[in-house]
């Protein structure tokens, strides 16, 4: 796994676009009826294989095919870390550069804790607040324009004045 601070908070970013850290509730057949089981998911589906190899270098790792169900689309890619160890190395390596998923993360470290125990009502637990944050729908935008009409969203920086960016571009080593 790399060392390299900016491929971690490119990680990060890139999983906070394209990537998911949920808890998922799988019910299992069983004898004695039916088994729950838990487990951490962490997954980066993007669509140009580069990103694929680029992750699997650096993060280690396997990535799969989904195939298309629109014509008109290509084919994505779904990566994913291997094993709860590097599940865990990984949260740790990217949590403190995360914007968007942050408490997902966390949730997910948290779950990885509980890895040997046979705690399932602290996997229930963690797998119910999993699902709140990931939950999907409408939500409330707000924006700081005045007198914005309610069909159109707009936002736009608070900073004054024409800023541009530094001419001079330095590598990062």
């Amino acid at each position: 796994m790399t060392n390299n601070k900016a491929h971690w908070s490119y990680l990060a970013a890139i999983i906070d676009g394209e990537g998911t850290i949920a808890i998922n509730k799988h019910n299992k057949p069983g004898r004695a009826g039916v088994n729950q089981s838990y487990a951490v998911e962490m997954t980066v589906v993007n669509t140009d294989k580069r990103l694929m190899d680029f992750l699997i270098k650096n993060f280690g790792g396997q990535y799969y095919t989904r195939p298309s169900r629109d014509p008109r689309h290509k084919p994505a890619m779904a990566w994913r870390p291997t094993g709860a160890k590097n599940r865990k190395l990984l949260l740790l390596g990217v949590l403190p550069y995360m914007l968007l998923k942050a408490e997902q993360a966390k949730l997910a470290l948290l779950y990885l804790e509980l890895h040997y125990t046979k705690d399932n009502a602290t996997r229930e637990i963690l797998y119910l607040q999993s699902r709140e944050l990931n939950r999907k729908g409408p939500e409330t935008v707000t924006t700081n324009m005045l007198n914005s009409d309610s069909q159109s969203e707009k936002r736009e920086s608070d900073l004054i004045g024409d800023y541009e960016s530094d001419t001079q571009v330095t590598e990062i080593s």
